[in-house]
């Protein structure tokens, strides 16, 4: 080194700080790449955590549709008027809960698209195939919602129909019985 401080090419000093130099830059590189890879490792456990809670949910509304399913046409309605009995207001209780349990779902996984779509636009760590991997489990779960929702509302209404035509037939064997009484 001369007294300027300046290092002289091709001498001990130089190639030693070149070395360390050289050194510090791979740092520098490693040190990035584990931190794209604990990023990357934070995105799956995150998708993880996720697919987890949607499983348990999921669960959840199939236990409550299941114990709407036990409930027969002739426990939910009475035969002398077709009003809805107590287990008819249960099994519309339970579909209601599944509409809107599946609908909460629904809410959830779009916002998790919009989450992915964010991620990938701003995270060029996240491959292009994890991210095509993950948008088609997300499309699965819309139309798995959409599908439970469309089922629930349609047992809503279901019943609704049914209502009124026992109450329908109900009010005719009333007048046929006042019709024969005249």
């Amino acid at each position: 080194m001369v007294a300027s401080g300046e290092l002289i090419a091709g001498t001990d000093e130089y190639i030693a700080k070149q070395s360390e130099v050289l050194s510090l830059i791979n740092d520098a590189k490693d040190a990035q790449n584990e931190l794209r890879q604990i990023e990357a490792d934070r995105i799956q456990y995150t998708i993880d955590r996720y697919e987890e809670l949607l499983e348990r949910t999921d669960n959840y509304v199939d236990i409550i549709q299941a114990l709407g399913n036990l409930i027969t046409d002739a426990a939910k309605f009475d035969y002398k008027t077709g009003n809805l009995t107590d287990m008819g207001q249960a099994t519309i209780a339970i579909e209601m809960t599944a509409w809107q349990e599946n609908t909460e779902q629904l809410r959830d996984v779009l916002e998790e698209r919009q989450r992915l779509r964010d991620e990938f636009a701003s995270n060029p760590d996240f491959g292009e195939q994890a991210f095509a991997e993950a948008l088609d489990a997300n499309d699965k779960q819309i139309q798995e919602y959409l599908s439970n929702i469309k089922g629930a509302a349609d047992q809503i209404v279901e019943i609704g129909i049914t209502i009124a035509e026992k109450q329908l037939a109900a009010i005719n064997k009333t007048i046929d019985a006042r019709k024969e009484a005249l």
